[in-house]
């Protein structure tokens, strides 16, 4: 779930669905729909995907809000224990969904580390320094088993 024409979401629904195709060659992407950044849309989309499939193995949301929506959906069916959930960018939602064992995991993003990469390339640029044109940062995979490692969001 994601939202369309949205550069974050074109590539991380992208990289999703190569290293998918990479690392599990044998599972099939049934469908992909657009939740908008939003719980409720996402619940609403994941409420039809519940009714339209008998079968769904996993749900991969372009971000935790997104996740949460589709696990609440799957939960208010009664099919939440046969899916597997995770997302994006470690929202407090999801890292407590991961902590209470309904979301299998997220991935590490804090806006604490972009503003704070932003503000150093901008004192970088006014010092005169050169500045690369895309920033790189590590984005480690949260699971129950390394939950502990990681702060509770506060977004």
């Amino acid at each position: 779930m994601q939202h369309p024409g949205y550069t974050t979401a074109i590539e991380r629904a992208a990289g999703f669905e190569e290293r998918l195709a990479e690392l599990c060659p044998g599972v099939e992407l049934m469908e992909t729909q657009p939740g908008n950044w939003n719980r409720e849309r996402a619940q609403r989309v994941m409420e039809d995907f519940l009714t339209k499939y008998d079968r769904i193995d996993g749900v991969y949301s372009g971000d935790d809000n997104m996740g949460v929506g589709a696990l609440n959906a799957a939960k208010g069916a009664g099919r939440a224990d046969e899916i597997i959930f995770i997302g994006a960018t470690n929202f407090a939602v999801g890292y407590d969904a991961i902590a209470r064992g309904e979301y299998y995991g997220s991935i590490y993003q804090s806006p604490v580390d972009d503003a704070e990469a932003a503000l150093q390339t901008a004192l970088d640029v006014l010092a005169g320094e050169e500045v690369p044109k895309l920033n790189f940062f590590e984005t480690p995979k949260i699971t129950a088993e390394n939950l502990e490692e990681f702060d509770r969001p506060v977004f």
